[in-house]
C-alpha cells in the first residue's frame, strides 16, 4: 500500500508518467524483471534482451528513475531511428537494475552503431544540447 501511495504522489508532483497509467507503472513488465536476480544473472538477462530486441527490429533504450530534460535525447532517437524509451524500473532501484539497464543499453547501443555505422546516441546528446542551447 505504501508503495502506490508513493508512486501516486510521486507522479502527480512530478508528472512525469504522461504516458502511462498508475497500473502500467505497477505491473511488472519484460523489461521490469531484474529487481530479483543477481547482478550477474541480470547483466546476462538483459544482454540476452538486446540481442532478441535488435533481431526482432524491437529498439530500446532503458531507463529508470526521475528524468529530467530528456525529452530531446530520447524523443530524438524515437523520432529518428525508432528507439523507444522503456522503463526498466521507478526512481529506487537495485544494483541488478542498473547494471542489468546499463549492460541492456551498451549491447543495443553497439549493435546500432554497427547498423548505422556511426554513434547515434552520442549524435542524440549532440542535438540535445544543441536544443538547450536554442532555448536560452
Amino acid at each position: 500500500m505504501l508503495k502506490i501511495l508513493l508512486v501516486l504522489l510521486l507522479s502527480l508532483s512530478h508528472g512525469v508518467f504522461a504516458n502511462e497509467t498508475l497500473i502500467d507503472i505497477m505491473k511488472p513488465g519484460r523489461y521490469q524483471v531484474f529487481n530479483y536476480m543477481s547482478v550477474e544473472d541480470a547483466k546476462n538477462r538483459a544482454d540476452k534482451m538486446a540481442k532478441e530486441d535488435y533481431e526482432s527490429g524491437n529498439y530500446r533504450y532503458l531507463v529508470y528513475g526521475l528524468r529530467m530534460d530528456e525529452k530531446s535525447f530520447g524523443g530524438y532517437l524515437e523520432e529518428r531511428y525508432g528507439i523507444k524509451d522503456t522503463r526498466a524500473a521507478g526512481c529506487i532501484v537495485t544494483g541488478s537494475v542498473e547494471e542489468a539497464t546499463d549492460s541492456y543499453n551498451s549491447t543495443m547501443k553497439q549493435l546500432l552503431t554497427e547498423k548505422y555505422g556511426r554513434d547515434i546516441y552520442k549524435e542524440a546528446e549532440e542535438m540535445g544540447t544543441r536544443s538547450k542551447q536554442d532555448n536560452i
